[in-house]
């Protein structure tokens, strides 16, 4: 039950929005405005946080870019720290393994890249059903000790993770700014 909990956190992100970069009228790339009556009005820049990347020790900041009313850019960085998602599934939360203990984690880095495609063609951009791809970087370091005839050995040791991610999502963006992104 724990693990299917765990999973359902890891596919939703609850994401922030911070107040719009960009001052007076907002126009993309192709010259198009949000300022119609019938039309919510987007922001064309999009800072958010996701809570929900702690199960994998990343707590990333994004920045999301509307270029057309089907196009947005985004990208992020963010510092990791202890992958207890890798860790439920590979050790059972367990981070003594056979090989040794875990004597210390340190900060690493992660970096993601990608663009999404909002079918709708409405200066609504952000908001709404999305199909995503996402290049994702991420360096998990820690410091692991090892014993070896009897003497004990601290080893920097690391894990890079590199994914190429494709998602299907709905982005939502309240009238107050706060934005769920489901993916």
């Amino acid at each position: 039950m724990l693990k299917f909990l765990l999973s359902a956190l890891f596919v939703t992100g609850v994401l922030l929005n911070a107040p719009n970069l960009a001052s007076g009228q907002r126009k993309d790339l192709s010259g198009n405005t949000a300022t119609e009556s019938n039309e919510k009005d987007m922001p064309v820049h999009v800072v958010k946080l996701d809570f929900f990347q702690f199960i994998h020790g990343d707590f990333p900041i994004y920045y999301e870019r509307r270029m057309t009313n089907h196009l947005t850019l985004i990208g992020g960085l963010g510092v990791t720290y202890r992958d207890y998602w890798y860790h439920l599934w590979v050790n059972g939360i367990d981070i003594n393994t056979d090989l040794g203990k875990l004597e210390e984690t340190k900060p690493g880095y992660s970096a993601r890249f990608g663009a999404r495609f909002y079918p709708a063609a409405t200066p609504n951009t952000p908001d709404g059903f999305y199909l995503s791809a996402m290049l994702l970087h991420k360096r998990y370091n820690w410091v692991q000790r090892y014993t070896v005839d009897n003497t004990s050995v601290l080893r920097n040791e690391y894990r890079l993770v590199t994914d190429l991610q494709f998602l299907l999502g709905y982005q939502y963006i309240s009238p107050t700014g706060i934005a769920l992104d489901v993916y």
